[in-house]
């Protein structure tokens, strides 16, 4: 029998509807991703919102500029997104 591994997507979507109640709860969610997917900047960006959710703007920043760091080389069309996210951050410090 074959072990059931959830994708990224899956992980994040999980993460998303937990994050509505328990903040913290969440935060363990997406950091799995980021360890199971550490190469994603979609997983540390996912990371980034819920440390800004429970008002970690510090855990935040660093998660967003991760997230930067792997998007830049691909020039991605979420590029943008993360970079303003990271300011938003930055901002809230």
């Amino acid at each position: 029998m074959k072990s059931y591994r959830p994708n990224e997507e899956s992980i994040n979507q999980l993460g998303y509807k937990v994050l509505k109640n328990n903040c913290n709860k969440a935060i363990d969610i997406f950091m799995d991703n980021t360890k199971l997917h550490p190469s994603s900047a979609n997983a540390w960006d996912s990371l980034g919102e819920a440390y800004f959710e429970c008002e970690n703007y510090s855990s935040a920043a660093k998660s967003f500029s991760k997230a930067v760091e792997l998007a830049k080389p691909l020039n991605g069309n979420r590029l943008k997104s993360f970079q303003d996210n990271l300011q938003k951050a930055r901002k809230a410090l």
